[in-house]
């Protein structure tokens, strides 16, 4: 469904799942305000991700769907002519159709989009050679926005600003004379892990004179690394942070550590978007290998296994452990 080029004044962005997919649709604001810096921009998520939206400088406005889903007239306070929709929602195209918005883009691969937009980008995301942030602008395309990034250009795009220390007591956790890496060894469930036990190795393994841990999660996480291995605790320079800091001090912290290593996870995204050293462990096949869900920025690394989806990641201990002592 095509029409005359929109030129909007006031957009908004939608995407409302979860944090690391959020911070990987930060840039299409980016590339929005690199063509049309006059444009008011909105970003329609849920109150979780808030932080990290209002993180980004080329978002003019939070809008909290939380909110919005029990009264979608809300929509209509904003005076907004164009709605985005990053990642398909039923929900939030029915409701952007009856607030009226005037032009509401989405995917063709979408049946409901048929009925609730009225410009539509041919644009599957499944079997797509690009980056999932890349995939994400070029639903600007309506707009005249038709180029097609580059993952080295994706992080200037992020409009991340530089936050002050968080609010809470922080400064016991961190080492001047060593690597601060934060460590995140669950996902939520949400990503292929590598085991608990690796981890364990892993800490072990570096030297403690060299390194200094941060264990970060939820606190249902913490606990689960508590009843699967405990003896990581007990480690020399070893911190245990999960489920003591709220989101907004949990990005402070992250900015201010020297590294994380994670698997696909929300943390990871927004160690990236920092431009902290960043080291990502991956399955190697799609649809969750790096060249759809990698970590973008400019510190930046992954390492893949070759294994099935549903086994856990088989990475060398050593083979992260290499890679981790070249940081320092």
């Amino acid at each position: 469904m095509f029409g005359r080029i929109i030129r909007s004044k006031k957009m908004i962005i939608s995407r409302v799942d979860n944090l690391g997919d959020v911070v990987l649709s930060l840039p299409v604001a980016g590339a929005l305000k690199e063509y049309f810096p006059e444009t008011y921009v909105y970003f329609l998520g849920k109150e979780y991700t808030r932080p990290v939206i209002e993180n980004c400088r080329f978002v003019d406005s939070w809008l909290n769907w939380d909110e919005i889903c029990s009264d979608p007239s809300k929509l209509n306070d904003t005076g907004a002519d164009t709605i985005l929709h990053v990642f398909p929602q039923r929900q939030v195209a029915e409701a952007a159709r009856d607030a009226g918005i005037p032009f509401r883009i989405g995917t063709s691969h979408r049946l409901y989009h048929w009925t609730t937009c009225n410009r539509l980008v041919n644009l599957g995301r499944k079997n797509s050679r690009y980056h999932e942030s890349q995939l994400s602008i070029q639903l600007l395309r309506p707009l005249g926005i038709r180029r097609t990034y580059k993952l080295h250009e994706i992080s200037s795009l992020y409009g991340w600003k530089e936050l002050p220390p968080p609010k809470t007591p922080y400064k016991d956790l961190f080492k001047t004379d060593r690597f601060n890496l934060m460590v995140h060894i669950k996902s939520y469930g949400n990503a292929k892990e590598w085991p608990s036990s690796s981890y364990l190795e892993l800490l072990r393994s570096l030297p403690s004179d060299r390194f200094n841990f941060i264990l970060t999660g939820t606190a249902d996480e913490g606990e689960a690394i508590r009843a699967e291995i405990p003896e990581i605790f007990d480690l020399p320079n070893v911190h245990d942070i999960c489920g003591r800091y709220t989101l907004e001090d949990f990005i402070r912290l992250i900015q201010i550590a020297d590294g994380m290593v994670a698997g696909s996870t929300g943390p990871l995204h927004v160690a990236a978007a920092c431009g902290i050293r960043t080291l990502g462990l991956y399955p190697g096949s799609r649809p969750k290998h790096p060249g759809r869900w990698g970590p973008v920025g400019i510190r930046t690394e992954v390492i893949t296994d070759s294994g099935p989806l549903d086994s856990p990641l088989d990475i060398p201990v050593a083979e992260v452990r290499k890679r981790l002592l070249k940081w320092i």
